[in-house]
């Protein structure tokens, strides 16, 4: 609900002061009711026409983050009995889409938008962006075959541990050129295969929230992330 006034005005097509003309020159039909009071709410469901022109507010554009659970498709729908994580987006009225992909087993890091221009070029030069990883293999790795690992598939270890029991390895890994795919290949064909995968950073946004929770993007997160989507730095 919003006043009639602004909701003129959300459209983008007049200012605050022509909006209010309007509505006192007797443009403005509300449900095919001319409306004359500038202070006069509308309702979600009503329809509002300015010389028998719909007019609509511009959607506001947000921006997101989501902690993928494992279990859910990368996608707006699904099929029935599939998880999506547009199902963890349902109190946002915005239809938001999701700028990057982690697979159905895959948990962590996905960014939301309406922004299209964003999309667009966050989708043409997503290989240049610097991902962060938290895997876990079978078995214990040793040194000279993750080096032959990093040399074929060019990412940068930060982190290696192992589990309590010695069973597994876990990584935490950066990867720019390479595709996650390739990796995932690599690894899967070998005797070292991906246990799980986790995103846990795309450039400067990292993964500070619960598994299945979201927040909004920070001001200067949006920012770095246009910039590096123009490749502008």
């Amino acid at each position: 609900m919003e006043r009639l006034v602004k909701y003129i005005s959300s459209s983008g097509l007049f200012s605050k002061k022509e909006s209010e003309s309007l509505i006192l020159n007797g443009d403005v039909e509300v449900n095919s009711k001319i409306i004359l009071e500038l202070g006069y709410i509308v309702e979600d469901t009503d329809k509002v026409t300015i010389n028998g022109i719909d007019i609509k507010p511009q959607e506001k554009i947000l921006y997101y983050i989501l902690n993928k659970p494992f279990g859910y498709i990368t996608s707006f729908s699904s099929a029935k009995g599939t998880k999506s994580t547009s199902d963890l987006l349902s109190d946002i009225k915005v239809k938001l889409s999701p700028l990057n992909k982690l697979d159905f087993e895959d948990t962590g890091l996905i960014i939301l938008s309406n922004d299209n221009n964003l999309k667009n070029n966050f989708i043409n030069s997503y290989d240049d962006f610097i991902k962060e990883y938290k895997i876990k293999i079978d078995g214990i790795i040793k040194k000279e075959e993750l080096n032959n690992l990093k040399k074929k598939l060019h990412f940068k270890l930060y982190d290696l541990s192992y589990n309590a029991e010695k069973t597994s390895s876990i990584l935490r890994i950066s990867l720019k050129d390479t595709k996650i795919k390739d990796l995932k290949k690599e690894f899967n064909n070998s005797s070292f295969k991906i246990k799980s995968l986790k995103l846990e950073k795309i450039e400067n946004i990292s993964l500070d929230i619960k598994e299945g929770f979201k927040r909004p993007l920070k001001p200067y997160e949006i920012k770095i992330l246009k910039l590096k989507a123009m490749n502008k730095i």
